[in-house]
């Protein structure tokens, strides 16, 4: 079956009258990063589903009002298929994107922002890219349970990217998910990652769960003790020297669990 997207119509709002043709905002803190939160676990064939954008530096973030970065288009992967989306609309006063999808499976979607300065720890300025990429399912009329997915565990091809090993989906609190970082296509040893926990009744509050760097094959094992909403996070860079120096922030979030 082709897989059809029905897209929201994007509109990219800015907090400045430069921003378009100028998307570089020096002042910002690189720990301000964006994340995917769909309105649900569980999208359903051919409804509209919405997917919220959130920033902060933890799951506790609020949903954005506005939009100062710019992105490349936003990609739908159900099974074996991708699509592209149109860039996200501000609908009453929320970033979103919406979207509708035609068979069922698991699926992730992901973004990458243009480069825009931010104060990196050292309080100099680096050209800061967001990798961006949030696992959900889509149910049929029968709410069926999600199965194992290989393809949840393919490369999007982001810059920087975390790829579950093992589709997280369908996981249960008890067992682990191995998560490697990858850059510019092989994997990165060394890199630091952030998981945080979300508790199902809590819409704000958030708890760090592991902290760790990856090994030689850029990976770690996280075990998933609690159901709920999981962030992980990892900074490479910067990268270079002077203002021009790269720096790359790359999440994925998924729920285990049952949470609607």
């Amino acid at each position: 079956m082709q897989l059809r997207i029905w897209p929201l119509v994007g509109v990219l709002v800015v907090s400045c009258g430069e921003a378009r043709e100028h998307p570089l905002q020096p002042g910002t803190d690189a720990s301000h990063g964006l994340f995917l939160v769909p309105d649900s676990q569980r999208a359903i064939v051919d409804r509209e589903f919405q997917i919220a954008i959130h920033g902060g530096g933890v799951l506790g973030g609020g949903v954005l009002e506005g939009i100062e970065d710019r992105f490349d288009p936003f990609t739908v992967r159900v099974g074996g298929h991708q699509r592209n989306l149109l860039e996200p609309e501000v609908s009453d006063g929320e970033a979103r994107v919406g979207v509708r999808l035609p068979e069922s499976g698991n699926a992730t979607i992901a973004f990458s922002t243009k480069p825009r300065s931010v104060l990196w720890g050292d309080g100099k300025p680096a050209l800061l890219s967001q990798h961006v990429k949030a696992l959900f399912f889509v149910a049929d009329v029968d709410l069926a349970a999600p199965i194992p997915s290989a393809a949840m565990t393919y490369r999007f091809g982001l810059e920087l990217e975390i790829v579950p090993l093992i589709d997280p989906v369908p996981l249960i609190p008890g067992e682990q998910l191995p998560l490697q970082v990858r850059y510019g296509g092989p994997e990165l040893a060394g890199a630091r990652i952030d998981v945080q926990h979300q508790d199902p009744t809590s819409v704000a509050d958030s708890e760090l769960v592991f902290r760790g760097e990856t090994d030689d094959a850029g990976a770690v094992i996280l075990d998933v003790e609690k159901p709920g909403r999981y962030l992980a996070t990892v900074i490479h860079g910067p990268l270079g020297t002077g203002p021009s120096r790269e720096l790359h922030r790359a999440v994925l979030s998924f729920v285990i669990g049952d949470v609607k």
